[in-house]
């Protein structure tokens, strides 16, 4: 199957569905089709599938498997590598998984067999049986079901964590999901691990750890836990009015969940759980917007002890962000920021995508020396905002209240074509989904870009959805097109402008292996500390 084809009538069909909820005519806009690469770096780096404005969650997948089989076609070596990137950065769950899903029926797989039991044993037990294992019972048809090499990668998977010292939390933690995988792979284990399986409080194995786990689940007494037991077990053991500080310090609360459930955890444990949101400093999974979307919510619920600590993790992860931009650029960049405001991008929304924009940006607040805001008018608006996380609270309700309607990309790129005119700006980024709807002007949204291009502005077009048409056409290679929604992925954009300059005609696999590269030093340095 020509799977380039089948790209190129889904965008057709997307298209066709927007002009007939819209009423609007396609042709005034300057619409183009990214190429499959830059189409399926887009997607991939997305991460989770998840429901968008224009597309359900089956219409992502439906566009996710033909990029992915495009790319897998064309070279298994570099679909193979992204998958990788994507992993590393922000442990990218459901674009990795169906890119495994499809690898583990592709001709090359026993070549690639060590990386796809890595790439596989990435994702915890859970994951693993709901993505993977139930996928492939589910639509043989689509990927061919559990077959011989699926079994023995699973077993591989049992085995990487074994090494990794990770499977007698996995029990503890994921014992149902467990469960599942040995039965379905056929691995051989203890009979006494088995035992935990079947009936965990009648554990009579060697593994302290799990001797533990199963006192507590038959006595409900926190005194068994022991150290860097799951906190999901008390979460389902004990209620919530019973929970002391004792757990706090019996429990692995990661980065993640500290920040993923802020709120809930300052409900039950108060001050106590403060010292803890360090922990999302520390974790590399953690990137500052995510901290941001904690902090907002903390403020709207008037937390405000929770909310200062917040704030300060946030400050932290900003400083560090911003310390990876400063170091490597010779020219330091003066922004002007362009922030697409419209109703799809959803500013009313604590976690649409104006918000990601917004927690993008903001680390370079410094560097930010104007902000434009646009839907279907386009407004200059006080950069200084972007400074704070107060400041962030205001111009999320600026863009509900001023903005939030059509989408006019055409009046905020004549607006940053009037700022860059005054010599104070060289670098324009633009967030937006790209999916306007309102021009008010012959000229297209690309003859606009070109035109800052033209008087040597460096334009990085952010965006963070997988819409399979955009306003911005990718061929003129100096522009930076950025399909990742957080701040490291700003970084490495500007990063890429240095290696424009080296390589001139930089392809979306370029790009992939420049981040690889950055990957494994990453991993080597921390492997010697």
């Amino acid at each position: 199957m020509d799977w380039e084809k089948v790209l190129d009538q889904f965008s057709k069909e997307f298209l066709k569905r927007r002009e007939a909820i819209e009423g609007f005519d396609t042709s005034k806009h300057s619409f183009y089709v990214h190429d499959p690469e830059m189409q399926y770096l887009s997607m991939l780096l997305t991460g989770y599938i998840t429901d968008f404005y224009y597309m359900k969650a089956s219409e992502v997948f439906q566009l996710a498997m033909p990029l992915h089989r495009t790319i897998l076609d064309k070279d298994p070596e570099y679909h193979l590598m992204s998958l990788r990137v994507a992993r590393a950065y922000g442990a990218m769950k459901d674009q990795v998984l169906i890119g495994l899903l499809l690898w583990s029926k592709h001709p090359e797989r026993q070549k690639h067999r060590d990386e796809l039991v890595d790439l596989l044993a990435s994702f915890p037990p859970n994951q693993i049986v709901r993505k993977f294992i139930n996928t492939k019972r589910k639509t043989p048809n689509l990927f061919g079901g559990l077959g011989t090499f699926e079994k023995k990668l699973l077993q591989s998977v049992m085995k990487k964590w074994e090494e990794q010292g990770k499977l007698p939390y996995y029990f503890a933690k994921y014992r149902r999901y467990i469960q599942q995988i040995v039965n379905v792979a056929h691995v051989k284990i203890n009979p006494a691990e088995f035992s935990y399986l079947s009936n965990p409080t009648q554990y009579k194995g060697d593994i302290d750890y799990l001797k533990r786990i199963s006192e507590f689940l038959r006595t409900k007494d926190i005194l068994d836990l022991p150290d860097k037991a799951p906190f999901e077990l008390v979460r389902s053991n004990i209620p919530k009015e019973n929970w002391s500080p004792e757990i706090l310090k019996k429990c692995d609360i990661t980065g993640n969940t500290v920040v993923l459930q802020a709120c809930s955890l300052y409900e039950a444990f108060g001050d106590e759980i403060l010292p803890y949101i360090e922990r999302a400093v520390t974790s590399p999974t953690v990137t500052a917007d995510k901290i941001l979307k904690a902090l907002i919510m903390a403020a709207i619920k008037n937390y405000e002890e929770l909310a200062e600590k917040l704030a300060e993790a946030y400050a932290e992860k900003v400083k560090q962000t911003y310390k990876q931009l400063l170091l490597p650029l010779p020219e330091m960049p003066s922004i002007c920021l362009v922030l697409d405001a419209s109703g799809s991008m959803g500013p009313s929304e604590l976690y649409g995508m104006f918000l990601k924009a917004v927690a993008c940006v903001a680390p370079f607040a410094p560097l930010v020396k104007k902000l434009i805001l646009f839907s279907d008018k386009a407004d200059c608006e006080d950069e200084k905002l972007l400074g704070s996380w107060q400041g962030i609270l205001e111009l999320l309700r600026i863009g509900d209240e001023k903005y939030n309607s059509g989408t006019n990309i055409v009046a905020g790129l004549q607006l940053a074509i009037e700022q860059a005119k005054t010599g104070e700006i060289n670098t324009v980024i633009i967030a937006t989904d790209e999916q306007a709807n309102i021009t008010t002007a012959e000229t297209t949204e690309m003859d606009l870009i070109r035109k800052l291009l033209d008087m040597g502005i460096k334009v990085i077009v952010l965006n963070p959805t997988p819409y399979p048409v955009h306003v911005t056409d990718i061929r003129d290679k100096r522009l930076i097109y950025i399909p990742a929604p957080n701040p490291e992925a700003v970084v490495a954009a500007l990063k890429l402008i240095q290696l424009r300059k080296e390589l001139q005609q930089a392809s979306a696999k370029e790009i992939v292996q420049k981040l690889l590269v950055v990957i494994k030093k990453k991993k080597k340095k921390q492997t010697s500390t």
